[in-house]
């Protein structure tokens, strides 16, 4: 199959961003800050962004970023990168703009002040990641992704035959950022969390965990 997407590779940082489809004007996806991410995983990453998007009919290409550090001074570096920065502004030479955001690693404050620290002022709305949901008490981006990924694990117990009822589930989470939070907040009180697993260890309770103290702790 014909490769149509490129990517950046940065130095200082070591990062990447890789368009999954250049054909389309307009990518999107966030850039991630985590140690021991490679090229391979950011392009696997855009191409999941693109299968996403056109499920959905949406004429976008996936874009994804990713830098190699857990330092927030490499994330600020990367965004102000020449050729990152045209992308972001929609300058490139491959003529396609990338609709971007904070990812693992990454929060909406630190994501502006990038833009900031890069000039690209312009591109900075407040609040718009952000937006506090009234039945969640999450940003809204948290509980939009967070019930695609229920939908979609509701539909692959159905099609296995298995019971789907959501009181007769216990679960596990991997990962307990922005997705993870959100399925635990939809989830409470009719599935029984039990076990989360993080880059940095996993912790289990065959009772199940107190989902509102689990998401105040991971928000301090």
């Amino acid at each position: 199959m014909k490769d149509y997407g490129f990517t950046i590779t940065t130095q200082d940082p070591q990062g990447y961003v890789h368009i999954d489809d250049a054909r389309f004007p307009i990518a999107i996806g966030g850039i991630r800050l985590i140690n021991n991410l490679n090229k391979e995983e950011v392009k696997d990453l855009a191409r999941a962004m693109s299968l996403k998007l056109h499920i959905f009919g949406f004429p976008m290409s996936g874009g994804k970023g990713g830098i190699a550090s857990d330092d927030m001074q490499d994330f600020y570096k990367f965004i102000s990168h020449p050729e990152v920065k045209e992308l972001i502004a929609g300058q490139h030479v491959n003529k396609v703009q990338l609709i971007t955001g904070p990812d693992i690693g990454t929060s909406e404050e630190e994501y502006y002040i990038a833009l900031e620290k890069a000039g690209l002022q312009q591109f900075i709305r407040k609040g718009l990641l952000s937006n506090i949901s009234t039945k969640y008490s999450l940003p809204l981006d948290n509980i939009v992704t967070a019930y695609g990924a229920i939908v979609a694990s509701d539909v692959l117990l159905r099609t296995l035959d298995l019971n789907s009822e959501t009181g007769n589930i216990r679960y596990v989470i991997e990962g307990f950022g922005k997705v993870g939070t959100g399925i635990a907040a939809i989830l409470h009180g009719n599935a029984n969390l039990v076990g989360i697993s993080t880059q940095y260890g996993s912790i289990r309770d065959t009772d199940g965990f107190d989902i509102l103290q689990l998401i105040a702790l991971q928000q301090t």
